[in-house]
């Protein structure tokens, strides 16, 4: 038990060395950029994923549902990142390619939930679109594809009975 211990503080602490690093390599890479917060978050880093965002970022989920909710600047963003790291019922599955035009990132994504499981539905596809400017993510939005958006309709029709 102490080995393991050990292993875990060694392993931890050269992580917290190269991390910076890892920041600076990502500074002009929007792709990167995304990628480094996605890990961090993973691992349940909040302090590292949430240095990848501007002060006064702007994140925008689930676009056009009725469970659209926006969070701007870092508390508040920080707040709904805990939120879904509390619910651990969330989950990407799959990130398609990534398309960038300059600092802007569009992509989908495949992603499960534990509220859709119990719907029936496994997993939906998200859009995804970010913009990184310097290191920093500025704007990250997100929606449901239509495809999706029709599934859990159906899904939620079911489970009401309708």
């Amino acid at each position: 038990m102490r080995r393991l211990l050990h292993v875990t503080v060694v392993i931890s602490l050269c992580a917290a060395a190269i991390w910076p690093v890892r920041l600076e390599a990502h500074h002009n890479d929007p792709v990167g950029v995304l990628d480094a917060r996605q890990a961090a978050f993973n691992v349940h880093n909040l302090d590292a994923a949430m240095a990848f965002f501007a002060d006064d970022a702007v994140v925008t989920v689930l676009v056009d549902t009725p469970r659209q909710a926006q969070y701007i600047g870092r508390a508040q963003i920080r707040r709904w990142q805990e939120a879904l790291l509390n619910e651990q019922s969330i989950r990407v599955e799959a990130v398609g390619k990534r398309n960038v035009e300059g600092d802007k990132v569009t992509w989908i994504a495949t992603v499960s939930r534990g509220e859709w499981q119990k719907m029936g539905v496994q997993s939906l596809q998200l859009w995804g679109e970010a913009v990184v400017q310097d290191g920093k993510i500025i704007s990250l939005r997100n929606g449901l594809t239509p495809a999706s958006a029709e599934k859990l309709r159906a899904a939620a029709a079911r489970q009401n009975g309708q």
